[in-house]
């Protein structure tokens, strides 16, 4: 799972397996103005993933805070 807190508009996180060639669309938040903790559970089988926080609207914003995330080992969930 990916989690973190952010505050502002709107953010879109998309991922990569791929080194960065390729983004896959994961999801959009919209967000208030308080600062708030945000979840975002996917199901990746890579090596590596890389995460990109974007907003495309003009005159939207967005700020993060922290950014953690937490895996399962792929033996942990049956996968060889």
């Amino acid at each position: 799972s990916l989690n973190f807190e952010a505050t502002g508009d709107a953010v879109t996180v998309y991922y990569s397996t791929d080194l960065g060639e390729s983004w896959s669309e994961g999801v959009a938040f919209a967000l208030t103005s308080a600062w708030k903790s945000y979840k975002y559970d996917l199901n990746i089988n890579s090596p590596q993933v890389r995460f990109r926080f974007r907003n495309n609207t003009l005159s939207s914003t967005f700020e993060l805070r922290y950014v953690e995330l937490g895996y399962v080992d792929a033996t942990d969930r049956g996968v060889a």
